[in-house]
This record gives C-alpha cells, structure tokens and sequence, in this order.
C-alpha cells in the first residue's frame, strides 16, 4: 500500500530530526564523537524548506528555487529543452499541446491529490501526493531537460534506501521564464509503506550520514565545474573516496621528507600545487588565480593580484592562503610580531578589498565568495624559537587577533592537521553497496 502526504511528511521530520542528531555526534570532538569536520554536507541538516512530491510509484524530495537570479545559478549547469526545429514562438503552445507536451514545456503540477506539511525548525516540510508516475513527475519539474531517464531510476528499484540524486543543476527552456534550480532533489524508487517505516531510520541515517560526507570529501568543487548527479551509492563514489584518501597518504610522507631538508617558500609552493589535497582534503585548492584589476582601477597601480592559493569548499564556502617561508619568524624573542607577518597580513586584505569591488569579475569562477570568505597564512616551524616565548597556540592566537587573520598556521601544524583527518576518515566505516 502506497503511503500518503501525511505519513511522508512524518516521516521527514523524524528522518530531520535524526539526522541532525547522528550529524552532531559525527562532528563532535573525540571521546564524545567522531571527530569529522562539520562540513555542509546535506540540506537536510539547514534548509529552510523541503518539499516532498509524492507519485504513484516513487517520491522525489527537493529543495529548489523558481525563476533563480544570475547571482544563484552563476557557475551551475544549466540544461535547457529547445523547441523542434522549425517550430517559431508563435505557434510554440499549438506545437506542444499538440503533442502532450505543453504541461512539461512549463513545467506545471496538477492540483495535488493530498497535502501535509510538518516543521523542525528552521526547516518547513511540505508533502503533496500526485496522480501521476513518477518519471511524468521528473519530467514536469525538469521541463523534460534530462530525457529518458526512465532507466537509470529503474536500475535503482532494488533495493530501498538507494536514491539517484542530483545536485546544484539548473533545468529551464530555451524561452528563458521558465526555469528551476535545483540545489538538492532525491529520487527515490518505493513509496510503499515499508520503506517508509519510521523504525528503520536508525539503520538508514548513520549510512547515509557516511554517504553525503564521503560525496562532499570527493566532489569538492573546483574551477567551476558544479553540478551532479548520483545513482545510489555506488562503486564510483566508493572508488573516489579512496582515491582522495591514497593521494593525501602520498602527499603527507612527500611533505615530511620536504620539511626536513627544504626552507624555500617557492619549493613548498610547487609541492602544494602538485599535492593540494594537503592544505585541506575538505575543499579544493587552486594555486595562484589572477585577480585583475579593471584598468586604472587599482589602489597601489597593480595589474592585479594573486592569492598562493584559494580553497573551494562545498556551500560555496572558501578561504585564501597566504605562504610563507617555513624558514621565517613569527614573532620576535620577546613575542611581539615579525615584519613577515605584516606582509602576509597586508597581502590578505588586497586580496579582500579585491573580492569586495570586483566580485562581478569573479562570480563566474568563484560564486559567493564575496560573503564566505576566510584566510590563513602558512609560516614558520612548530618551534618557541619561531613563534615567541609562552604557549605557542596562545602566542599564535594573539598575532591571529592583531592581524585580523582568520588562521596562521606553522608548517608542522598543517602536515598533523592532514595526518589527523587521515586517521579520522580512514576509520570511518564507508557507506552502504549498492
């Protein structure tokens, strides 16, 4: 028996509410939790709005936005159905009706059978139940865009618990009004009420949890390129998990030997544009993007501007890296900050002033980081001879709060800040088979 907008809706919200709770014990420090950095890895841990259309034969579950502005979709996919060769606007709508196809052109729902709707705050969960497949479903939130994609949903039916998802894509038409983004839209095979038994959501939630955040460490966002979609879990997600884990194992054991015998900035700079995973296998880093100045527009007459590197991460979150020389002081004998460290500084608030004049230049390759935007700088060696005398954190913590720079980190903090989250995500049991 097929469940109804009620028990949908219930069911979201008990599925929230677990979620969020095995999500704070994933992130919580050790011995309490696991210890993973908090990442945003799922809507469902802050969306303001789910909706859960229900069809005859599956649900799909979205967090979308109509008609979204240049601004949310700048860098996402975009894919749009195109009228027939040799079909004009004007007779567009005759074309269309004419061959059923006119409700998916504008991608309208009918009235729904039912209605439910639940709150976990700050989240809104709205369920309504269509007569209709879900395929025809897929089609009129789409506008048709993504085809027969009738089986690939059905390779999927075997098994509950298994959903294609897609992520940050922009369907429409080639006639611009009508168009949806998609930031999150779960397709699921089963609506019978088995598989929505509330009972089972402490099997389902923890491997899921290890889903999203084994596919948020994977497909960390990088030069543009969003988008995705999923087929349950599958070995390619599993593969590409692994992969990442391999490469950061590889660049750890390179930067040990490189700390011991190497002190140019150049060296490590090479050394981290080759193995980036290494400043943080969290996001992506891309080294040295040019920031050009509109001409005659630069404060101090530059061409532009250049972090070391700027680190993308998921939520269109980043953070700008400065790099020193392992070989430079912090501070001086008596604790009071270095000439170095004023440089590093400096350079991070060109790099910010840029990003607040000229985000329009930027938005294309790096959406949003004109509100998401931190920084650090990589300096020094792990030592009081470099750092000061006192507790090192502490002593690092003060020039942090005198600079205004969000992290400055030594050398040796970053190779154990990577050896760390290693051994964390090594141990954390991988998500279900497909």
């Amino acid at each position: 028996m097929a469940i109804g907008a009620g028990d949908a809706a219930s069911y979201l919200k008990e599925y929230v509410q677990l979620y969020r709770q095995e999500y704070q014990g994933f992130i919580a420090p050790s011995p309490t939790g696991s210890g993973h950095a908090a990442l945003s890895i799922s809507p469902y841990l802050q969306a303001p709005e789910l909706i859960c259309y229900l069809a005859s034969d599956g649900a799909a579950i979205a967090v979308s936005s109509s008609k979204p502005s240049e601004s949310e979709i700048a860098g996402l996919p975009r894919m749009l159905m195109k009228l027939g060769e040799g079909v004009t606007a004007s007779h567009a709508e005759a074309h269309l009706r004419q061959r059923g196809l006119w409700e998916i052109w504008c991608g309208t729902l009918p009235h729904p059978l039912e209605t439910a709707e639940e709150i976990v705050a700050p989240t809104r969960i709205h369920a309504f139940r269509y007569d209709m497949d879900l395929v025809t479903l897929l089609g009129r939130l789409t506008f048709g865009s993504l085809g027969d994609f009738e089986p690939q949903l059905r390779s999927l039916a075997a098994k509950f618990w298994n959903p294609a998802i897609i992520r940050d894509m922009c369907f429409g038409t080639t006639d611009k009004p009508n168009e949806r983004l998609f930031h999150y839209l779960e397709l699921l095979l089963h609506v019978e009420a088995a598989a929505w038994d509330r009972r089972s959501l402490w099997v389902r939630v923890p491997a899921d949890i290890r889903r999203d955040y084994a596919f948020a460490v994977t497909n960390v966002r990088f030069k543009g390129q969003y988008g995705s979609i999923t087929l349950g879990t599958s070995e390619e997600l599993a593969r590409g998990f692994f992969d990442r884990l391999s490469a950061l194992k590889e660049a750890i054991e390179g930067f040990s030997k490189l700390l011991d015998t190497q002190r140019e900035e150049h060296i490590f700079h090479e050394y981290l544009k080759v193995h980036p995973v290494l400043l943080d296998i969290y996001g992506a880093a891309t080294s040295k993007p040019r920031f050009e100045y509109p001409k005659g527009d630069s404060p101090i007459d530059k061409e532009y501007v250049e972090p070391d590197f700027v680190i993308c991460y998921v939520g269109n979150v980043y953070k700008l890296v400065e790099l020193e020389s392992p070989s430079k002081w912090v501070a001086t004998k008596k604790g009071h900050p270095r000439s170095e460290m004023s440089q590093a500084a400096f350079q991070i608030g060109e790099w910010k002033e840029y990003i607040a004049e000229h985000y329009d230049r930027l938005k294309e390759r790096f959406p949003g980081i004109s509100v998401n935007c931190k920084s650090m700088v990589v300096i020094s060696r792990a030592s009081e001879r470099s750092m000061g005398p006192g507790d090192m954190r502490r002593r690092m913590s003060q020039v942090r709060l005198t600079y205004g720079v969000d992290e400055i980190v030594s050398y040796d903090e970053l190779l154990e800040r990577a050896k760390e989250a290693y051994i964390r995500l090594t141990s954390m049991p991988f998500v279900r088979k497909a």
